[in-house]
């Protein structure tokens, strides 16, 4: 006979299918559901199949499969065998392309998803095992704010150091992927895949109606049915009116949980079969006689797993059922005349997964393999799934405890011998073990490889698969558990008590707690049974998860523990002294960066990290050499670029650090925090328009960035555009509302433009979040002081300085608060001493020049300008001040002239700063008798700005004039009037 005709497994599943009795009811219900109109009352969305072991739930849900697929149904089936989300995704995907049908954007998704975990897998620059933890996988892009960055006010930097746990590992993917889809993609996989999956069965549904079937359900329940109800809920997308859902396992559905979908759900319990339904399948399977046909229901207690089983090896002599103490599968053994099938049957049984090797293996035999697993696919009780096949667990188990009983060396032997066949097998893929836990293949031939270890020696092999269940957490939670399920099976096939109860201790630790990481290792850790280096790597795993959670003491205690078991440990000692790092214990980071450098000089995140500490404690210099060392080994280490231009730009040097923040950029042109970076130092150089774009590209990144909005609204506000500076700042308190400088910003945005009250409920509700910010407490004694409060002003500015003594600007504030006051002396000292902190201060310097000038002391008053306009050449008030010196020392002339000045200097100006310049020019033009320019600006200034400019401090420059001799008083007179009377 030739021509290609349907394969093997498919005859298999067919005859299968076909010797199906029973549940007739149920499938006519589920092929009449797929036919009813989309609106029909009574569709229902969700067939929840449940029922004990062996009552048929499987091939009942596979059957509703068959009854889909011929009624043109797009169907998928995932069951126990994914232990994650993204795997049960990829799996339901994998079922609907092999029928040839598309879906694309999941698969391009997950091939991506693929890939970008192996390269952080395998990348030693990733934070440690940060990617693999619980928390890391759920953090969204919409939760990561921005990493604050050593900018305008010092205290910003104190707030790097709290926000960098979250954003540590979103910096790293910002920096090692180019595209923004990837970054979401790693940080939040399990919802962009959901998504990316909806959107293509949404696409699907528009030729098809869709059927999914979630089997097993009782072990998959724990992560899935979550994911389940979001999926119900349209939280990916909305799904298509035409799905229908298949739930199968041992327990209903959880009716409280799944009340809103009461009403489209059908319940559909099973039980054994009745009677009826039993002989109903033992007639249509050729038994006949009454006699077995009694011993049949009597053994297989009307499951149809043993029906079906028992029926196929019915005895050719009645005369053999009589024994009343056999069970079904031994019956089933002695009913198989066959020999070399019973021994096979047994010895197929062993194995968790079965293919012809494993078959192999297992039986110790090499001739006829192909024929007897031939056989053996056919028995109802094996059945393919995922590539594999495998034993119904209610024909397992007990084939289980006859082999162990009939003979445990045998037992042992060939668990030995599959133990060795998947350790040929791993070491066949010529991964090295660091590298084989991030490859799924080399994964699973060492879990099965534990599996048969701890069958045939469990008191021996425990202690080492207790050593891999901490390696399974660095690989991931998944796959820890999966080593879970894996020591639960182990202990109860072989009987190994010790084995089962730590199964169940570590699968009860990923339940019952929202961080099942550090669950699952303090369950280790609390044993005996780990060795020493297994030990020190647990407490290591468990600290770096203490400190991901902000959780340093924690941490330290667990880091000391494995240092303590091994004081050599490189990567235990670098984690410590991050730990350290980020507790602000800088000496103590150092000492163990040090020690991990010189046990491995080579490491470059270890010399990053100690330069990351020189940088938090000032020590620039030390900083700059150990990034440079790092970029050394590493290039294209765009992390260590950046930082360095951080320092660069902490210590003044912005071309630098523009150079480094725009390499680290063009290395990974979505690496938000060194765009952010790069347009804090525009804005420090005064390039305010290249900062806003700077900005607005990390808010393209990253829309809910409230630092990104907030540093936009900043600069806004030193653009003094301050209309956009509000709508910025006020978009960032909306992302973060407990953001103190964000809040401050909007404070001074609000100072800046007159409206006081505004002002100081800013700067109070950030004094409140930050009570010890120097820069918002003097901000709000500024405001304080233009408000005329001096007192209050007088309050702030000293605790401001109390705080932070050395900002120059905070002390000529108060000095200039002082002088308002008539306290010159007092002045005097605070300007002198902000001249000291910063000599290059044209404002201190001019500021000490106009107190000289009020206290008559011109001379000293002209030197001071002077030096303000070396300084500051095109600021027009200390032109003009000079100028007014003159003029009350007696030279009118060389006055004037100064003025005229200041005048040009201004008018020049009064585009980049309209309000501030219109106000010196109207006391400018006032000095030199341009009433009617004076007169005409005022008006201008008050239309335009109302209450913008400091208005007292603006009556008291127009009432100096009134001692300067030959004004015209009569027409300062109605200048003063007009002010005071518009205002």
């Amino acid at each position: 006979m030739t021509g290609k005709g349907p394969a093997l497994r498919e005859i298999i599943k067919r005859r299968q299918q076909a010797n199906f009795v029973g549940r007739r009811e149920r499938l006519t219900e589920y092929g009449a559901n797929l036919r009813l109109p989309l609106t029909d009352a009574h569709r229902v969305v969700i067939f929840n199949v449940h029922g004990v072991a062996g009552v048929g739930k499987t091939f009942l849900t596979q059957r509703f499969q068959q009854v889909a697929e011929e009624n043109a149904v797009a169907c998928a089936y995932a069951d126990e065998n994914c232990f994650d989300v993204v795997e049960t995704l990829t799996t339901l995907a994998a079922d609907f392309i092999r029928q040839g049908l598309t879906f694309r954007r999941f698969s391009q998704k997950s091939e991506t998803y693929r890939q970008r975990r192996h390269e952080v897998e395998s990348d030693p620059k990733a934070p440690a095992g940060a990617f693999l933890t619980k928390t890391a996988v759920g953090i969204g892009l919409s939760a990561a704010k921005g990493v604050p960055v050593l900018g305008a006010f010092a205290d910003v930097v104190d707030a790097k150091a709290a926000a960098e746990q979250v954003d540590r590992f979103r910096i790293y993917l910002s920096e090692k992927f180019r595209r923004s889809d990837d970054l979401q993609l790693m940080l939040s996989p399990a919802e962009v895949l959901s998504r990316a999956f909806v959107n293509d069965l949404t696409r699907l549904a528009d030729t098809h109606q869709v059927a999914l079937f979630l089997d097993t359900f009782e072990r998959t329940s724990p992560f899935l049915e979550t994911w389940l109800l979001d999926l119900l809920a349209d939280r990916y997308g909305e799904v298509p009116a035409n799905l229908v859902l298949t739930v199968s396992g041992q327990r209903p559905l959880d009716s409280n949980r799944w009340s809103p979908y009461r009403s489209v759900i059908a319940d559909v319990p099973l039980a054994p079969f009745t009677e009826t339904e039993a002989r109903e399948l033992l007639t249509a399977r050729g038994v006949h006689d009454e006699r077995v046909i009694n011993v049949i229901l009597t053994l297989s207690g009307c499951l149809p797993v043993w029906l079906a089983t028992l029926a196929d090896h019915q005895p050719s002599d009645t005369s053999s059922v009589v024994d009343p103490s056999d069970s079904a599968v031994e019956r089933f053994l002695k009913w198989e005349p066959n020999e070399e099938h019973r021994e096979i049957a047994l010895a197929g049984a062993l194995a968790r997964k079965l293919n012809e090797d494993i078959l192999a293996a297992a039986s110790g035999k090499t001739d006829n393999v192909p024929d007897q697993f031939r056989w053996l696919r056919q028995l109802p009780f094996v059945t393919e799934t995922s590539g594999s096949w495998r034993y119904h667990d209610v024909a397992r188990a007990p084939m289980l405890r006859i082999t162990r009983s009939l003979s445990i060396q045998k037992w042992r032997t060939r668990h030995r011998q599959l133990a060795e066949y998947h350790r040929n097998e791993r070491e066949a893929l010529r991964i090295p073990q660091d590298d084989g836990w991030t490859d799924t293949t080399w994964q699973d031939h060492r879990l099965e490889q534990a599996y048969h270890e701890l069958c045939a020696e469990p008191t021996v092999a425990l202690t080492r698969a207790l050593t891999d269940a901490v390696n399974a957490t660095k690989a991931s939670m998944t796959m820890a558990r999966r080593w879970a399920a894996m020591l639960v099976a182990a202990g109860q096939d072989s009987g190994a008590q010790n084995v089962l109860t730590w199964g169940e201790r570590l699968t009860e630790a990923l339940l019952t707690t929202d961080d099942e990481e550090i669950a699952f290792l303090t369950t280790l850790l609390n044993g005996d049974l780990l060795a020493d280096d297994a030990r020190a790597e647990a407490f290591r795993l468990r600290g770096r998860d203490h400190r991901n959670a902000d959780r340093y003491e924690a941490a330290l205690a667990d880091f000391n523990n494995a240092l303590g078991l091994n004081s050599e440990l490189e990567n235990t000692l670098a984690g410590r002294g991050e730990t350290y790092r980020l507790m602000g214990r800088y000496e103590e980071a150092l000492t163990d960066f040090t020690r991990a450098i010189e046990l491995d000089p080579e490491d470059d995140w270890a010399i990053g990290s100690r330069g990351e500490t020189f940088q938090a404690m000032g020590r620039y210099e030390e900083a700059l050499t150990d990034f440079t060392r790092a970029i050394e080994l590493d290039p294209g280490y765009a992390w260590a670029i950046g930082n360095r231009g951080q320092t660069f730009q902490a210590i003044g040097r912005y071309e630098e650090a523009l150079t480094d923040f725009t390499r680290a950029i063009e290395l990974n042109p979505g690496y938000a925090w060194a765009t952010g970076n790069r347009g804090v130092v525009y804005r420090l150089m005064g390039r305010y328009d290249e900062a806003l774009t700077d900005f607005t590209r990390v808010s393209e990144l990253n829309p809910d960035s409230a630092w990104a909005t907030g540093n936009r609204g900043e600069t806004y506000r030193l653009m003094g555009r301050y209309e956009e500076a509000l709508t910025d700042l006020t978009r960032a308190i909306e992302l973060d509302p407990e953001d103190h400088w964000a809040i401050g910003s909007r404070g001074e945005t609000f100072q800046a433009m007159g409206r006081y009250e505004e002002a100081l409920t800013d700067l109070t509700r950030a004094i409140e979040l930050s009570p010890d910010s120097a820069w918002a407490i003097g901000s709000r004694g500024r405001t304080s002081e233009a408000m005329g409060r001096y007192d209050e002003a007088l309050t702030d500015l000293t605790r401001a300085i109390e705080l932070n003594p050395e900002v120059a600007r905070v002390t000529a504030n108060r000095g200039v608060v002082y002088r308002l006051m008539g306290r010159y002396d007092e002045a005097l000292t605070d300007f002198t001493r902000a001249m000291e902190l910063n000599p290059e201060d044209d404002w201190a310097t001019g500021n000490r020049g106009e107190t000289f000038q009020a206290m008559g002391r011109y001379e000293e008053a002209l030197t001071d300008l002077t030096r303000a306009i070396e300084l500051d050449p095109e600021d027009s008030w200390w032109v003009y001040l000079f100028g007014i010196t003159r003029i009350k020392q007696g030279y009118p002339a060389d006055g004037a002239e100064y003025v005229q000045k200041a005048i040009n200097l201004a008018e020049h100006l009064l585009e980049s700063a309209p309000l501030l310049h219109r106000a010196n020019l109207i006391v400018y033009y006032a000095t030199v008798d341009h009433w009617d320019k004076a007169t005409r600006e005022l008006v201008v200034l008050l239309r335009e700005a109302q209450t913008w400019f400091r208005f007292h401090e603006f009556l008291a420059d127009l009432g100096q004039l009134y001692k300067l001799p030959g004004l015209d008083r009569g027409s300062l007179d109605n200048l003063i009037y007009l002010a005071k009377g518009s205002n």
